[in-house]
């Protein structure tokens, strides 16, 4: 009996070894993901805020899915908050207060909308930037002149946070926490041809805002594609 009780306790105690190696192994990988920084050329976008620009950038806004995110005003909110997986928030993207919108520059927003990194070059957390990324310039463009332009809002929102199981999928590969990952950031322009209408459609089947003084906005014909964030947000099962 004594023998068995010996084998059974070194058994436990390996198994307890095993389990404490592969946390530390699953820590350290997803946590050099999480802290990688990505490097790439700055795009070459050019902002206006004339009427038209702004009520497509408007436009793309509210049907793009921006607002499920990070709220009706933009100024940001609790997207996940499961503490085993991870609690994520959606940054304030106003001028206000704990907003994020006076450290931007032009290529900041380009390279956190479209290639999924934030300013200093760290990976933002599913931001759906694969979604975002065949946005042409011009619709980037206008896009970026209309958060520019947003009232202020006042909201410091927290830190995000990966828990252990959010840490265990995404090593496993079963939920695509970062965009960046899967984007080439050597690309910083979407236009196929650099002397179309700088309105162009956000997707294909979609009609452009007209360059003249008109204002109408043309209905979309896609769904939303970050529609109820918390719903299509990677951490969430289908």
């Amino acid at each position: 009996m004594q023998r068995w009780l010996k084998i059974s306790g070194i058994a436990v105690g390996v198994a307890v070894v095993a389990v404490a190696v592969a946390a530390v192994v699953v820590y350290v990988s997803t946590e050099r993901r999480l802290r990688r920084t990505y490097a790439g050329p700055d795009a070459t976008l050019v902002v206006s805020r004339d009427s038209a620009t702004l009520t497509w950038g408007r436009h793309i806004v509210e049907t793009r899915g921006c607002t499920d995110c990070h709220g009706a005003n933009l100024g940001g909110g609790s997207v996940i908050d499961e503490p085993a997986i991870a609690r994520v928030w959606a940054p304030n993207l106003t001028s206000g207060g704990g907003g994020v919108a006076p450290d931007l520059a032009v290529t900041d927003w380009e390279r956190a909308i479209r290639r999924g990194v934030a300013k200093g070059g760290r990976p933002l957390q599913i931001m759906p930037s694969l979604e975002y990324n065949g946005l042409s310039d011009g619709d980037l463009a206008a896009l970026i002149g209309y958060l520019q332009t947003v009232p202020p809002v006042n909201n410091a929102v927290p830190a995000n946070t990966t828990g252990p199981l959010g840490r265990l999928l995404f090593f496993l590969g079963k939920i695509p926490l970062l965009a960046a990952e899967r984007i080439d950031q050597k690309v910083t322009s979407q236009d196929i041809n650099p002397t179309a209408t700088r309105h162009s459609p956000v997707m294909a089947g979609i009609g452009s805002l007209p360059t003249s003084a008109s204002t109408t906005v043309p209905a979309m014909t896609n769904t939303s594609p970050a529609v109820e964030c918390q719903r299509r947000s990677p951490l969430r099962s289908e």
